[in-house]
């Protein structure tokens, strides 16, 4: 969860790098919705979060 809430304080500042890291994390069921959300909340970008659990899981825990 940590890796996913550094990658998206670096996409808050404009920084890119590692989006693609966190994608893969989430794409290998690394971390759950609720495990997104959370670093989101931590990256204080829950908005990117979402986006996140919606663009690689549909917005749906299988």
């Amino acid at each position: 969860m940590q890796a996913v809430r550094w990658f998206l304080v670096m996409l808050a500042h404009g920084d890119g790098n590692g989006i693609h890291e966190a994608i893969q994390l989430a794409k290998a069921r690394a971390m759950d919705e609720e495990q997104i959300r959370e670093a989101g909340r931590l990256a204080r970008a829950p908005g990117s979060a979402e986006a996140l659990i919606d663009t690689v899981l549909g917005g749906k825990e299988s």
